[in-house]
C-alpha cells in the first residue's frame, strides 16, 4: 500500500513538472511570435524628406566626367546604414530617353534634422540633355524589415565640354 501511494505521488509530480515544462514552451513560442510580428508590421519612418525634389546647384552646369552638387533636406529618425541605388533618367538632344545607372553604395546620413550638400560625378557615356537624378535608399531596419525611400532631384543639364583652343 505504501509503495502504491509512493508511485502515485512520483507519477503526479512527474505529471505536474511536465505539464509546467509544456504550458512554459507555448506560452514561450506565442512570444516569440508576436515580437517577431511586432517587427514585421509595427511602422517605423526612417527618414523623412524636407524638400522634395532635391534642389542642385547649377553653377557651373554639369559636364560628362564633371561633377555637380544637390542638397538633401531630411530628418532621419533611426541611426542605420542604408544602400543607395542611383540611376539617371531623362532625354538626351536627340529626343531619346537615356537611363544610366551607377553602381550601388553605402551611405550613413547623420541622424535627426539636417540639409546637407553631396556631389555626384556625371557618367563619361551620358549623352547632352536634361537628366533627373534619382536616389532610391534602402534601410534594413532589422533583419526580418527593409524600408525603401526615393527622392529625385530638380532637372539640371548636362552640356557637351568645351573643346580646348589649340
Amino acid at each position: 500500500m505504501i509503495k502504491n501511494v509512493q508511485r502515485s505521488v512520483k507519477r503526479s509530480y512527474l505529471g505536474a513538472w511536465f505539464y509546467l515544462i509544456t504550458y512554459l514552451s507555448v506560452v514561450l513560442i506565442q512570444g516569440i511570435l508576436l515580437y517577431l510580428i511586432f517587427q514585421v508590421v509595427w511602422p517605423v519612418t526612417v527618414i523623412e524628406w524636407k524638400t522634395t525634389p532635391a534642389k542642385v546647384r547649377h553653377s557651373p552646369p554639369a559636364v560628362p566626367g564633371g561633377q555637380f552638387r544637390y542638397i538633401l533636406n531630411y530628418c532621419k529618425y533611426v541611426d542605420v546604414p542604408s544602400l543607395v541605388a542611383r540611376a539617371y533618367e531623362g532625354k538626351g538632344v536627340e529626343g531619346l530617353a537615356s537611363y544610366s545607372q551607377l553602381p550601388l553604395v553605402m551611405s550613413s546620413l547623420p541622424m535627426g534634422c539636417h540639409e546637407i550638400e553631396l556631389v555626384e560625378t556625371v557618367p563619361f557615356g551620358l549623352p547632352p540633355g536634361f537628366y533627373v537624378l534619382r536616389l532610391t535608399r534602402y534601410f534594413e531596419v532589422n533583419r526580418f524589415r527593409t524600408e525603401i525611400s526615393h527622392i529625385a532631384t530638380e532637372p539640371f543639364e548636362v552640356i557637351v565640354p568645351a573643346k580646348p583652343a589649340r
